[in-house]
């Protein structure tokens, strides 16, 4: 009877871990399909920010003549520094971000990325939990590639820091040209 009752407990644990693990596997798919849709997102205001700022400048510029459309140089001075301002702070937001994902393969594979590179690195053998030919072969029958998710999120950190700064540039650029006489 024990043997009966032990096997019944076993096999709702492992429905248990299973049910969890496919929790974590939503989350994370979740967490990196928001990460792809933001940096589209920082894509497309980036071209419409160019344009805009590209625009403004050429027809400005093109016309010395005219000292009355000198204020057109607030629009592209607000908004590349406001978006500077924006993106740096996304930017510092993404640590979270990298922290959940790290957080979230640790669960899902035992080991992350990270620690991964650091155990090959001093050539120690990896976790017995799970080999890595086991691991990739999970990515792969879940039809998710970690490593891709987890560049993107590192690369949408980067784009906003440097886009950041390079709106930061224009925008008090555009603002020197409004204020000089």
């Amino acid at each position: 009877m024990n043997t009966v009752m032990s096997d019944a407990l076993m096999r709702l644990e492992s429905e248990k871990d299973e049910a969890d693990r496919q929790i974590l596997w939503e989350r994370y798919k979740l967490l990196s399909s928001e990460v792809v849709d933001y940096l589209k997102i920082v894509i497309q205001f980036t071209i419409f920010f160019y344009g805009i700022t590209g625009a403004i400048m050429s027809f400005v510029l093109s016309r010395p003549e005219a000292a009355d459309l000198k204020i057109a140089f607030l629009l592209p001075a607000i908004m590349g520094i406001g978006s500077a301002g924006a993106y740096l702070y996304f930017a510092y937001n993404q640590i979270f971000g990298n922290e959940e994902f790290e957080r979230l393969a640790g669960k899902l594979f035992v080991y992350t990325n990270r620690e991964l590179k650091y155990i090959e690195h001093l050539n120690k053998e990896l976790p017995a939990n799970m080999p890595m030919a086991d691991r990739m072969r999970h990515y792969k029958e879940k039809g998710v590639d970690g490593e891709y998710f987890f560049r993107t999120s590192h690369a949408l950190q980067v784009a906003l820091v440097v886009l950041g700064i390079l709106h930061l540039v224009i925008g008090v650029f555009s603002l020197w040209l409004w204020i000089r006489p």
